[in-house]
């Protein structure tokens, strides 16, 4: 079983990788290499538990979970980094204003 999904993961990663790049346009290839890998991994051990009667549309939907995923941690670290910015901001502004 491990072989067949190498060899549909093979077979497929192109299509995956393609799908990947128009869902996440702005995406590094190197952030779709890793999707990609841990697609594969997550695929692989997922057959060694149960079988996979669809490994196309299996992968598929674990990369794009893997990608939308990815997408909301890009957001929270944006978010997390804004506030951190703006309460230093807003700090240094109330700081200023006990000295008035």
């Amino acid at each position: 079983m491990p072989e067949k999904i190498t060899n549909e993961f093979l077979k497929y990663r192109r299509v995956i990788s393609s799908l990947l790049s128009k869902v996440r346009p702005l995406a590094s290839q190197q952030d779709i290499e890793d999707i990609l890998q841990e697609t594969y991994i997550n695929t692989y051990k997922s057959a060694q538990k149960q079988e996979i009667n669809f490994p196309k549309a299996f992968m598929v939907k674990t990369a794009l979970r893997l990608a939308n995923r990815s997408i909301v941690l890009a957001r929270r670290m944006d978010c997390d980094e804004a506030i951190e910015k703006h309460s230093d901001e807003s700090r240094f502004c109330y700081d200023a204003s006990i000295f008035v």
